[in-house]
């Protein structure tokens, strides 16, 4: 809205009523600039003579008496000038001699010889020199002449050079200026909230009769506005005014910009000058456009860690090239220097991790210090696909319990009547897990489900292959039935889950953000050490008898010995006799323990990194508390990551004074942490190198899990409905969505301010916050 129609919609009454208007020779007189007299020779025209009378007068504010107006004849009715205008058009200087008004501003634009008016361009000379008293379509007229260029010039250069009337109507625009801002800030704060929540601000498309136009009447944003007009009844009329634009896409993506802008300079504030790691990951979302997240985690001086999700941006190619210079040109951004940098989280594919031309290989040559692991996320998962896939019969029975999951889940039928017989048989079990190879966390879950529900689907079976017409699918039924009553298949999903419970719980647990590297090594050893406990003859004889006793209580054969088959010539060596199995039990003892020696021996060679050396060697200085291995360690730390560290006799001293001044050995990290924490200002000053290497622990991530939880994020952002979303609204509503807690603590007055500072018009619309 420009401001010609605030200043034409006040309600205030500007003048001086009773004021009448300057005559010759009066006080006025010597106001007048002398190159403004008017030097035309009088005409007879009474228009003109009334217009040289004007020409030597400048008035000080808009002349609106109270009188008994005249009357005019128009046609069969009398019509007079109305005392109602004068509110609704403050602007109306009345003259009583002609009975007729005049445009307050345009008049003294024109004695002033301010703007397009004194050079008689876009002037309507019936308000600004004649006279208008045609009464029977004065409304019409005025409105027209108040949305003229020339009225709103007039208005500009009036209040720009004339202070008196500034302060005249300084009240009124005060007012118009405060209910603005406040209708500003109820559209900020409902773009902030649709943000934050991850929701579409725009409509679908209406599709009239020769034309699609945008349904921005059905969007979440104009329904959240007229939601909140019920409580504001001044926003519903300021949004229906012609001149307001500011519930545009456009102004949207301002606002939105301006938001995600403050949150990444709030993240840049905090990461500037401190040690960070990269963490990066790539999806293809719904549009078919590839997507790399960009998340960095630090330390800050209180030793939290902060993982901070960048922003998403657009890939012409996965190439490692192409990811390292996007990497760069986000920090040149951000204005984060790249010797800060002290690690590297990705996952295992060749772009990243290639020895020779990888993301992680380029960026260490720019870096040195900058240390790659692989996500241990990644990694275990991996290393779990490699043990399944090993083992022919856990193998099998994945493969069912996947086909399992689509007969059911992907048919309605099919699936109503397993619920019934869930309900009746095992009410208390868990429902239907679906199998994902690519999650995390989910395996043995879905095994648990099929295990606990295994009776009520053999049930299923029966009942749905006498429903079911199709050949085909008769077949799959069949199939599946066949392959639950078989003891290989319920042996194999009972071990599956077994390992897989250990392996998950694994995983979930590293994908805390405070887990470091070094935290997350800690915790494989300890799963290492639980898989190797388990390949004991008792063990084996627990979950024997914990079969037998499930077996019972369902549909399944009895186990069987293998049929023996000759070993092929070139496997044979000596003259021995091949080893077969004596009995069932053996012969499924010996799957046993395959099975825990190969998920054993895929997770340590899945887990011997190279990066990671280097930590365990500064975790082992850190806390060791022997000189002698103190000696051997600090030397390799300091000359790595020099020039962190001043000197190897600085660090070796404060470790010296850390040790040795608590009763309480300190021997693992957290020890460390927690009692460093515990310091005042002062104490950490004095242990600055050892904070320095606590902090370069801190930093290593275990699992890249932000970046995972951020293309959670991003599902919900792009759905089908919302594919042509631009890359760039893409992103804002993205860093809104995901920094929920920096959205809400986003301040209103510098958000409008910035907003209203980016326009001249916008200024003499809202003024300041």
């Amino acid at each position: 809205m420009s401001l010609l129609s605030w200043l034409t919609s006040t309600k205030e009454t500007v003048g001086n009523v009773g004021e009448t208007l300057p005559t010759s020779g009066s006080e006025h007189e010597d106001e007048l600039p002398t190159d403004l007299n008017h030097t035309e020779k009088p005409v007879q025209s009474s228009s003109q003579l009334m217009e040289t009378e004007l020409a030597c007068l400048v008035p000080e504010s808009p002349y609106q008496p109270f009188l008994l107006f005249p009357q005019r004849s128009f046609g069969n009715q009398q019509r007079a000038f109305c005392l109602s205008w004068y509110s609704k058009y403050p602007w109306l200087h009345y003259q009583e001699v002609c009975d007729s008004v005049l445009c307050f501003y345009c008049l003294v634009a024109y004695k002033r010889g301010l703007g397009s008016i004194a050079s008689n361009k876009s002037s309507d000379d019936k308000f600004t020199k004649i006279g208008f008293s045609n009464w029977k379509k004065a409304l019409t007229k005025f409105d027209k002449h108040q949305n003229s260029l020339s009225h709103r010039d007039a208005i500009d250069q009036v209040m720009c050079r004339n202070k008196d009337v500034g302060e005249i109507l300084r009240k009124g625009y005060a007012e118009e200026k405060a209910e603005n801002r406040r209708m500003l800030q109820i559209i900020i704060t409902s773009i902030r909230y649709l943000g934050r929540q991850g929701l579409a601000l725009c409509g679908h498309y209406k599709t009239g009769d020769d034309i699609v136009e945008r349904g921005e009447t059905d969007s979440n944003f104009i329904q959240l506005l007229k939601t909140r007009a019920e409580d504001n009844p001044g926003l519903f009329n300021w949004m229906k005014k012609s001149q307001s634009k500011f519930t545009s896409p456009d102004i949207q993506n301002e606002i939105l910009s301006i938001m995600a802008l403050m949150i990444l300079r709030k993240i840049a504030s905090e990461l500037s000058g401190k040690i960070y790691t990269i963490m990066v990951d790539e999806t293809t979302d719904l549009s078919n456009t590839e997507q790399m997240v960009l998340c960095l985690r630090y330390v800050d001086d209180d030793l939290e860690v902060h993982e901070e999700v960048i922003g998403l941006h657009s890939l012409e190619s996965t190439s490692a090239d192409m990811i390292v210079s996007t990497i760069q040109d986000i920090l040149l951004r951000l204005n984060i220097r790249i010797d800060h940098c002290r690690g590297q989280c990705y996952d295992g594919a060749y772009n990243m991790s290639g020895v020779r031309s990888g993301v992680a290989t380029q960026l260490i040559r720019l870096e040195s210090r900058a240390l790659y692991t692989h996500c241990y996320g990644h990694a275990l998962n991996l290393a779990t696909q490699d043990a399944l896939k090993g083992v022919k019969i856990m193998k099998d029975a994945l493969d069912t319990v996947f086909e399992i999951t689509k007969l059911i889940k992907k048919s309605p039928k099919r699936d109503i009547i397993f619920q019934r017989f869930k309900d009746d048989v095992t009410i208390a079990s868990p429902g239907l897990r679906v199998l994902c190879p690519t999650r995390w966390t989910v395996r043995a879950e879905a095994l648990a489900s099929i295990a606990e529900n295994y009776h009520a689907l053999q049930l299923t079976w029966d009942v749905a292959k006498d429903a079911t017409r199709d050949t085909e699918m008769r077949a799959r039924i069949g199939g599946v039935a066949a392959q639950m009553e078989k003891f290989d298949f319920f042996y194999g999903i009972s071990l599956g889950r077994k390992l897989l419970n250990i392996v998950d719980n694994l995983s979930r647990s590293m994908q805390a953000k405070n887990i470091s590297a070094c935290d997350g090594q800690r915790l494989v050893d300890m799963t290492h050490k639980t898989l190797q406990s388990m390949r004991t003859d008792e063990c084996f004889g627990l979950f024997w008898g914990y079969l037998e006793c499930r077996r019972s209580s369902v549909d399944v054969s009895s186990p069987t010995l293998p049929r023996r088959k000759k070993v092929p010539r070139r496997f044979e060596k000596g003259d021995c006799a091949p080893e077969y199995p004596t009995t069932v039990q053996d012969n499924y003892r010996r799957i046993y323990l395959e099975a825990i020696e190969l998920i054993v021996t895929t997770i340590t060679n899945r887990f011997q990194q190279k990066g990671f050396k280097m930590m365990q060697k500064l975790e082992t200085v850190l806390t060791s508390v022997q000189q002698p291995q103190l000696s051997e360690g600090i030397k390799d730390v300091v000359e790595f990551y020099c020039p962190d560290f001043n000197h190897p006799d600085c660090l070796l001293t404060q470790l010296n004074i850390l040790h040795t001044s608590t009763d309480n050995p300190m021997t693992d990290l957290e020890s460390i942490v927690t009692h460093l924490k515990s310091l005042g200002i002062a104490e950490r000053v004095f242990f600055s190198e050892v904070i320095k290497a606590v902090k370069i622990i801190l930093v290593m991530p275990a699992t890249n899990a932000v970046s995972e939880r951020s293309f959670s994020a991003l599902r919900r952002l792009k759905t089908w409905l919302r594919t042509t979303t631009t890359q760039s609204r893409l992103n804002w509503c993205m860093l809104l969505h995901v920094h929920k807690e920096k959205t809400d603590a986003l301040q209103m007055i510098s958000m409008g301010n910035e907003f209203i500072s980016r326009n001249d018009s916008r200024v003499q619309l809202f003024g300041k916050f």
